[in-house]
């Protein structure tokens, strides 16, 4: 864990901003959930690939593509993802600044950060879940099943309550560092 917050301390200086949140609850099995994940923001998606090792190769995306983007504050090679990195050790949130600056623009500061935390959190708890639950390694082949039938590992309320837990400590965390693109951010949850 040390050499990934020495990564972090490094790369803050190239625009991109991140800092490690720990996120722990308890699945209903007794599973307990507990993983610092990295929270990232940056006002480029290239950004991204800064952040640690192996991010191409779980991701399927980029670094060349990336830069070759044409980004505007409506459209990003990637606004949000979440994924791992450093051989499937560690998972990272990453938000694009200027693409959630554009949507702020459209939508509201507030509906474009709920929409974000949102989609971003249901994979961050899916993540989570599977990494949990496969062991110490982000899951690369078959993930754990979610839903009602028999063969599922994880049952949709599981994942729902799960999902609660992940929102109710990521939340302020995102909405201090998405306050550096979206100003009004500051005045939502208890910063």
């Amino acid at each position: 864990m040390i050499k990934l917050t020495k990564i972090l301390q490094e790369i803050q200086s190239e625009g991109l901003e991140s800092r490690l949140v720990h996120i722990s609850f308890e699945l209903f099995d007794g599973t307990k959930i507990s993983e610092d994940v990295t929270l990232a923001f940056a006002p480029n998606s290239a950004a991204v690939f800064k952040l640690g090792a192996n991010i191409e190769k779980y991701t399927g995306l980029f670094e060349k593509e990336a830069l070759e983007y044409n980004e505007t504050p409506t459209d990003a090679y990637i606004y949000g993802l979440v994924n791992v990195m450093n051989d499937g050790q560690d998972i990272f949130f990453f938000n694009n600044g200027r693409r959630l600056m554009g949507q702020a623009k459209i939508k509201g500061s507030r509906t474009a950060a709920i929409e974000q935390i949102a989609h971003e959190g249901l994979h961050l708890t899916r993540s989570l879940i599977a990494k949990a639950l496969t062991g110490d390694k982000f899951p690369t082949g078959e993930w754990p099943s979610i839903g009602e039938q028999d063969n599922d590992l994880i049952e949709e309320e599981q994942l729902t309550t799960a999902l609660s837990h992940v929102l109710d400590q990521i939340t302020e965390p995102f909405l201090e560092m998405a306050s550096k693109y979206v100003p009004e951010l500051k005045k939502l949850g208890r910063l």
